[in-house]
């Protein structure tokens, strides 16, 4: 495990952007009990460079309800506790918490009519399972995404199948009691393939939520996809505007531009509840290294500006990590109470294994 300290807030230095020095940080780290030295340069972004905005999104119907666990409340698994307990695949888990003992699981599964995105919950800290599961008729997604906005609410999100508008069905799942799987959950969508020059073969997702503002206001969703414009695998960002569902959604390249933010591999995303600052962020392929470095474009969701006529959260910075000898690739992040921790799957230039990094604010 390395850890890279971030020599100043990422937050400070975002909200003073236009003072951002632009230079390197020597670091060092230990893998391994060998040391490693590498350059960690924190450079200022370009911020988002499109924006379209859609209307409000289309509730999806036929939804399901599956019984997952023919087995006791009790049941173990090698000493574990057993969440459900069918023969089919069961894969892609994501868990979100409400600090209290509320717990909600998404996952892509198989229950008996095809693979499919399956949310279920505990109320008692993940000690036993509800026994069903919801899922909708809509095509096969994949990887989704949760996390806990607030009350008994959570939200969540998933990679929508390439032939659901063109890959391009940002889904919307929407839990406001985990335990009624009758009326409990519901979930919407924006379509937007079409929207602007086409937002289409989306293939990672990650949302963040924080009930902080307006009480209809989920947060945002980062995600990575190819634009009309000519981006392949680029990053994206979204969120709701108006409490009818009209929303933004951004990209942050040119498709001429000489270097452009193109074949991400992962995205993720953080609301800071203190601060109200969200924090999506990307990996991309540097095309000058060949390696894999980071991206983030930082939004104070606690404030609304106006653009066209239309509320909009100003963008108060964006930020680049590269890290000379160490290519980035799957990560996540985590802000609370002005500090930010990326946790990423990473590797040396040139060598096999892989690592863990996590970079941090102070």
């Amino acid at each position: 495990m390395e850890k890279k300290a971030i020599k100043a807030s990422i937050v400070v230095l975002i909200a003073a952007a236009m003072i951002l020095p632009v230079g390197a940080i020597t670091q060092t780290a230990y893998t391994n009990d060998k040391e490693q030295v590498s350059t960690l340069e924190i450079s200022r972004g370009h911020g988002s460079v499109g924006m379209d905005i859609s209307t409000s999104p289309v509730t999806v119907r036929g939804k399901e309800i599956k019984q997952v666990r023919s087995i006791s409340a009790n049941a173990m698994l090698d000493g574990d506790v057993q969440v459900t307990s069918g023969d089919g695949l069961e894969i892609q888990p994501s868990i979100a918490a409400d600090g209290a003992g509320s717990l909600l699981i998404g996952m892509i599964a198989d229950f008996g009519s095809g693979l499919n995105a399956y949310f279920t919950s505990s109320s008692d800290g993940g000690a036993t399972w509800a026994d069903n599961a919801v899922a909708w008729q809509i095509e096969t997604p994949q990887y989704p995404s949760v996390d806990y906005w607030g009350g008994s609410t959570y939200y969540g999100t998933m990679v929508p199948s390439s032939s659901d508008s063109d890959g391009g069905m940002l889904y919307l799942m929407e839990c406001t009691d985990p335990t009624d799987f009758e009326n409990g959950y519901t979930l919407t969508g924006w379509g937007i393939n079409d929207l602007g020059d086409g937002y289409t073969n989306i293939k990672a997702v990650d949302i963040g939520c924080d009930n902080g503002v307006e009480d209809w206001a989920y947060g945002g969703v980062a995600f990575i996809g190819d634009h009309g414009s000519g981006l392949t695998e680029t990053p994206m960002f979204g969120y709701q505007m108006t409490e009818d569902g009209y929303s933004w959604f951004y990209t942050f390249s040119n498709a001429d531009d000489p270097f452009t933010l193109e074949h991400s591999l992962s995205a993720a995303m953080s609301i800071d509840h203190t601060t109200h600052y969200a924090y999506p962020i990307w990996t991309y392929l540097n095309q000058n290294t060949g390696l894999y470095d980071i991206y983030t474009d930082i939004f104070d969701f606690g404030t609304w500006d106006e653009y066209q006529g239309y509320p909009m959260h100003p963008e108060i910075g964006s930020v680049f990590i590269n890290d000379s000898a160490v290519s980035t690739e799957y990560i996540d992040v985590s802000a609370y109470n002005n500090n930010v921790i990326i946790v990423a799957q990473t590797s040396q230039y040139g060598a096999p294994n892989k690592d863990i990094t996590c970079y941090y604010s102070y």
